[in-house]
């Protein structure tokens, strides 16, 4: 229960840092493609 419990709180917490970096790069990329296009 328990060791299940925290590879699903790993999971979560690997997903949220996908999203704040996927937030965090997107407008990086836009400029990126304003700049080169």
């Amino acid at each position: 229960m328990c060791k299940g419990f925290l590879l699903i709180s790993k999971l979560y917490a690997d997903i949220l840092d996908i999203m704040f970096n996927f937030c965090l790069f997107m407008p990086i990329f836009k400029i990126i493609k304003w700049i080169f296009t």
